[in-house]
């Protein structure tokens, strides 16, 4: 120890009064749960009942068929599908999620590309000619985003254009309409077998 205190990269590598302030506020947030969970974004992400996943998907669906049309709304529905944890404390774990999926066949890269150029860009996943839309890592008022995006990929509403309200001077950032890469999905394809993978 006193050979490690005494080498010149120990004060370089040492915390300082900022580090341990954060380490502090940190620990003294997870001291109390409910707090945590209103507060981290990913725990409030994680502790989102399917149910709420549910509703929120359903009136997105409800809202860019509105706009989009009956193309949209015959292409769409919501399947049962998981959300993968992931990261380091969490390898394997997945979690029910309902998913917004939109049958496109063989336009799913270039839908894929639209949401990712969208302002801000909207992050999905395809499957099987399927596009799905996981709102468990968007926060609600995000949903308006995403049903913008959405919206521009039928050529219709206001924005075809592929830009969403933002205010002025707003930092660009994006929505992750994605909680994994890999996910089982079930009812999404031509023949809505299951999907395993």
């Amino acid at each position: 120890v006193a050979r490690a205190k005494a080498h010149p990269l120990c004060r370089a590598l040492r915390c300082d009064k900022v580090a341990l302030a954060g380490l502090e506020a940190t620990l003294a947030l997870y001291r109390d749960p409910e707090r945590a969970l209103g507060e981290v974004p990913v725990l409030r992400m994680l502790a989102t009942p399917e149910a709420v996943l549910r509703r929120r998907v359903d009136e997105l669906l409800e809202r860019v068929a509105a706009v989009a049309g009956d193309d949209f709304a015959a292409s769409a529905s919501v399947v049962a599908g998981e959300s993968v944890v992931g990261g380091g404390a969490c390898p394997g774990v997945r979690l029910p999620t309902p998913l917004l999926s939109l049958e496109v066949g063989g336009g799913l890269d270039e839908h894929l590309a639209k949401l990712r150029a969208h302002d801000p860009p909207v992050v999905a996943r395809g499957r099987r000619g399927c596009l799905l839309v996981d709102l468990r890592t968007v926060a609600p008022e995000e949903d308006a985003v995403v049903a913008s995006a959405l919206t521009g990929l039928s050529g219709g509403g206001p924005d075809a254009g592929g830009r969403a309200d933002r205010k002025e001077g707003a930092e660009r950032s994006f929505v992750a309409a994605d909680a994994a890469t890999q996910s089982p999905v079930r009812g999404c394809g031509a023949s809505g077998e299951e999907a395993a993978w």
